[in-house]
């Protein structure tokens, strides 16, 4: 393995080329190189690309080839961790640098599988991660969805095609104690990431509680509240037709009535502009406004319009929860934008609970980009 001396080195595993003070032989985009500090302190192995920005992403702290047997061992491993967590059927199998495997996504969905390769790194080795996913787990199929773009910074073209078996027209899958069919071309699937978060925010909702659903894709928090609560109304809204759709053959798939359930489809930020209704319990679960550092500003006003927009939709007393899936946005930063909005609307609300991904989605502390997802559940002072 290539011998890479850094000028600096704070633990996180993105090396940029800035940081590099000497690359001891030619390694090619793809391989796995040895990083040392400038004592001669071996400081872990990393996955080379000169066309990135990110030079180097960091795999290990121990001085290991990136070959079949750590691939096989870091695979197996990781989905350990989340059945040692809890996780048996729909899950994050692998995140990416959280598992050592940097650029490698798999999504468990029953006994399918939903992959995104992001990285030169995976790339070169998808034959033999796609070999070890069919001998470990013997999947229906796989399906991988490599279309994002992360892979056009990694000098590589997008891909989005079934890999291995067959998807069933009719498949579905649990999550939680609820079955869902879904689009496997929409992200990775299901939003997996909110399954923790479906049961915990549900437990607020009271009989006879009348609730929106914003942003409900499939209808992840509205199906988990029509099924073990008593509403007396749930509004789902969602700009995709497909995804309420879908939500309508859950309804059905899971035996749950369709009274009192109405289905919008349009932009979330009119719908909630042209109501009247006052409503109980609001949840607002949106895709992230931003995803580039230099575009945080307009990504807070956007959140500072869509809580104003909610306020006025709630209920004196009422329950608001809301979701930022933007790294770039931290949990401070959506506190900074309720409490700026409550002040401007004079309501004061209780911080009833703070909401993370699930741990199938874990969050290493040396890479804080693998913390994404944040939310709150507030309850308005009565």
């Amino acid at each position: 393995m290539v011998k890479v001396i850094l000028k600096r080195f704070s633990g996180h595993p993105w090396i940029m080329a800035k940081d590099i003070l000497s690359i001891e032989g030619k390694p090619k985009a793809g391989d796995s190189v040895l990083l040392y500090d400038r004592m001669g302190n071996i400081l872990g192995a990393g996955i080379f690309n000169p066309n990135s920005y990110i030079r180097i992403r960091m795999y290990s702290r121990m001085p290991v080839p990136l070959d079949n047997r750590y691939l096989k061992d870091r695979i197996r491993k990781s989905n350990q961790y989340r059945l040692d967590m809890g996780f048996s059927e729909s899950y994050r199998m692998i995140f990416s640098e959280s598992d050592g495997l940097p650029g490698l996504i798999v999504d468990r969905y029953g006994e399918g599988m939903v992959v995104q390769i992001l990285t030169y790194g995976m790339e070169v080795r998808r034959d033999f991660i796609y070999k070890t996913l069919i001998e470990l787990f013997e999947p229906r199929f796989i399906y991988e969805k490599s279309d994002t773009p992360a892979r056009e910074k990694e000098g590589l073209e997008p891909r989005s095609e079934l890999i291995y078996g067959e998807i069933p027209d009719d498949y579905a899958v649990r999550i939680n104690d609820l079955l869902f069919r879904f689009d496997v071309n929409q992200k990775t699937g299901m939003f997996l990431d909110q399954s923790e978060n479906y049961l915990k925010v549900m437990r607020y909702v009271g009989d006879g509680m009348s609730v929106i659903d914003a942003f409900t894709y499939m209808g992840g928090f509205a199906l988990h509240i029509l099924k073990h609560r008593n509403p007396f109304r749930v509004v789902a809204i969602d700009q995709s037709r497909t995804a309420l759709q879908f939500f309508k053959e859950n309804l059905s798939l899971n035996g749950i009535p369709d009274e009192g359930v109405e289905l919008i489809q349009g932009n979330v930020f009119d719908v909630l502009g042209e109501m009247k209704e006052t409503f109980d319990f609001i949840i607002l679960d949106p895709p992230a406004f931003t995803k580039r550092r230099n575009k945080k500003e307009n990504a807070m006003r956007g959140y500072d319009k869509l809580h104003r927009l909610a306020m006025g939709r709630l209920k004196r007393g009422g329950y608001l929860v809301t979701f930022s899936c933007a790294y770039h946005v931290k949990g401070e930063d959506l506190l900074e934008s309720l409490s700026r909005v409550a002040m401007e609307e004079q309501r004061s609300f209780y911080v009833v609970e703070e909401l993370w991904q699930a741990k199938d989605h874990p969050f290493r502390l040396n890479f804080p980009e693998s913390l994404y997802l944040k939310g709150f559940i507030l309850k308005e002072v009565e």
